[in-house]
């Protein structure tokens, strides 16, 4: 959220430098957006481990949900890149960290 280009080139491997200004500004401005959304999701997950333990499941559900979205989207609406972005992986693998996690928390002891 904090780098110059929202980490769409510098992390995510998008060529910005083939785009027109206008087109790298909504890039830049939308990177900035998801970076924020996920530092608000970290907050929130934060206080659910420290002091609303109850809902941990429910956090673990809301993340598989997430990363699984990320991996059918990426596969509906690929991004042209020009290297392998970091959370290419997590795309593939998170899912079912994530689905393994949930079934863990609400196991009873």
């Amino acid at each position: 959220m904090f780098k110059h280009d929202g980490g769409a080139q510098s992390i995510g491997t998008i060529p910005l430098d083939t785009f027109t200004e206008p087109g790298v500004a909504v890039i830049i401005l939308i990177f900035a957006y998801w970076g924020l959304s996920q530092l608000m999701f970290g907050i929130i997950q934060l206080i659910v481990a420290f002091r609303y333990k109850s809902l941990i499941p429910l956090m673990y559900l809301m993340l598989f949900l997430e990363w699984a979205s990320r991996f059918l989207l990426s596969m509906y609406k690929p991004i042209v890149t020009v290297g392998q972005a970091p959370g290419g992986i997590g795309n593939m693998v998170l899912p079912f960290v994530c689905l393994g996690m949930f079934f863990l928390s609400i196991k009873e002891k």
